[in-house]
């Protein structure tokens, strides 16, 4: 696991992170929605633990 702030990081709150950095994805109302910038702008539901993987994969393959 990688380190943030001294605080343990998994690898897909890591790859989410890059996302955000890169413009890829954006997460908002408070870690609620989560917003995919492909060629279809695509807003849904953060907070189920499955979306987390979905968004950690799509950011790996983009």
């Amino acid at each position: 696991m990688n380190t943030n702030k001294g605080k343990q990081v998994s690898i897909f709150e890591n790859n989410i992170l890059r996302g955000i950095e890169k413009g890829i994805i954006s997460v908002l109302d408070n870690n609620a929605k989560i917003t995919y910038h492909c060629s279809r702008e695509y807003t849904t539901s953060f907070k189920n633990p499955e979306e987390k993987v979905r968004a950690s994969y799509f950011i790996e393959l983009v």
